[in-house]
């Protein structure tokens, strides 16, 4: 308790966390959850950066009995989570995979069997019945185009549709303001 972190009203929350009674609150969210239990300091320091790494959503809206109900269970059953954390110490966690060359082995072998490139320049988009992509080294032609870039980026792509033919690119809404 010698950092600096937290503040210390919230380590004193959360001591007092061991002392809760168990409620339940339906469709409570993580961040009314967590505040709660500790208060607001947790929720915008700790919680809210943790919940939008795994989930890349807003605590605030994300149910906490949907995306953690050991904490809700742990709630009902001890009346603090800490306490359920504690009792529970001796559960076997779930395994992890790690592999030799990290992480990103994964994606780049996936990639590799599917046969999807990266770092590909477009040279030039045509259409007669399917998609003609050209690139610096190689065309690759298919029924469907996917454009993943970022809008700005994808505005791009326009100047290969000649004037009257924008209509290959199907039904796409363009943001005005970065073209």
């Amino acid at each position: 308790m010698t950092n600096n972190f937290f503040s210390w009203k919230t380590k004193i929350a959360i001591f007092k966390e061991l002392r809760n009674k168990s409620q339940v609150i339906d469709n409570e969210t993580i961040s009314q959850f967590f505040e709660r239990h500790f208060n607001k300091e947790i929720v915008d320091y700790a919680v809210t950066p943790f919940v939008t790494g795994i989930y890349a959503g807003n605590p605030a809206e994300l149910l906490v009995a949907k995306t953690f109900p050991q904490l809700v269970e742990y709630e009902k059953q001890y009346g603090s989570i800490l306490k359920g954390f504690i009792k529970n110490n001796k559960v076997s966690r779930k395994e992890s995979i790690n592999f030799r060359d990290g992480l990103g082995t994964l994606p780049r072998k996936l990639a590799e069997k599917l046969g999807i490139f990266y770092n590909q320049k477009v040279e030039n988009i045509t259409y007669k019945k399917k998609f003609s992509i050209q690139t610096q080294t190689q065309t690759f032609d298919c029924e469907k185009l996917i454009i993943t870039s970022p809008s700005f980026c994808a505005t791009e792509f326009w100047r290969f549709a000649p004037c009257g033919r924008r209509q290959i690119f199907g039904r796409c809404f363009v943001d005005k303001q970065r073209i």
